[in-house]
């Protein structure tokens, strides 16, 4: 179980005060989770490459109805490693803030990956819609490419 973390409250703020408990509540068994997959796939706890992957991979399921392989992963953990090194704001951040960051990818990644799950047990279109547009504002937002050109592969992320 990792040490409880600052965002599951942090992110649950945003919510309306009679919800905030239970989104805490979800946040933190959404990075429980996390960990615990992590894990079994051999990313070192509290790397921000793994959570940041884990956010690329389950935004891209979530908007492609697609499912990343396990195989996969690890090289695109090892390709966001790559990307991180070389990004100053990123490498001169407090130990505090990659802790931040590592829990919030970590919470949207499965949070998406779960809701992709849950859909193919009992489909909701209308959720589906609402997690595809979820999917194609943080794939857009965070790669700044078309979500339509990229492909997760065994050589990780790459655009079509």
């Amino acid at each position: 179980r990792h040490p409880a973390g600052r965002m599951p409250a942090r992110m649950a703020q945003s919510y309306p005060a009679a919800d905030r408990a239970k989104a805490e509540r979800v946040f933190d068994n959404m990075l429980t989770g996390y960990g615990q997959v992590a894990g079994q796939l051999g990313v070192p706890q509290n790397d921000v490459a793994g959570a940041v992957a884990a956010f690329i991979a389950g935004s891209w399921m979530a908007y492609h109805a697609r499912d990343v392989a396990d195989a996969d992963f690890p090289v695109l953990v090892a390709q966001m490693r790559d990307v991180l090194r070389s990004t100053p704001d990123f490498v001169n951040a407090s130990t505090a803030s990659k802790q931040d960051l590592h829990e919030q990818f970590a919470i949207l990644g499965t949070t998406m990956a779960l809701t992709r799950a849950q859909l193919q047990r009992q489909p909701n279109a209308a959720l589906s819609a609402h997690m595809k547009d979820a999917a194609r504002s943080y794939l857009a937002g965070f790669l700044k490419m078309d979500p339509d050109r990229l492909v997760i592969d065994g050589k990780g992320l790459s655009i079509r």
